[in-house]
């Protein structure tokens, strides 16, 4: 059975990485799986050269906006009226 998935790219020029998915199911949440994944991706962005993540969330999916602040992600900016840009630097 398949917990969840994250899923990332980091395939231009930039030093920046984007995570455009993270999903973990319900029933497996808070069993420290989302925060397994988000640490590969850093370590993989760490070796490729990378200086930050950015993402994008919903301004109402309260449990995300929590998970990725916990997770050192800070706000940068509006990206919609219903969602932000968050960034973690590495």
């Amino acid at each position: 059975e398949t917990a969840g998935f994250i899923a990332y790219y980091c395939n231009d020029e930039t030093r920046n990485a984007f995570v455009s998915m993270l999903m973990v199911r319900e029933k497996f949440q808070r069993q420290g799986i989302g925060k397994a994944f988000l640490e590969c991706v850093i370590a993989d962005c760490k070796k490729l050269g990378k200086d930050r993540i950015r993402l994008e969330v919903d301004t109402d999916n309260e449990k995300g906006l929590a998970f990725y602040k916990k997770n050192g992600f800070v706000r940068e900016c509006a990206a919609s009226p219903t969602s932000d840009y968050y960034v973690l630097e590495l």
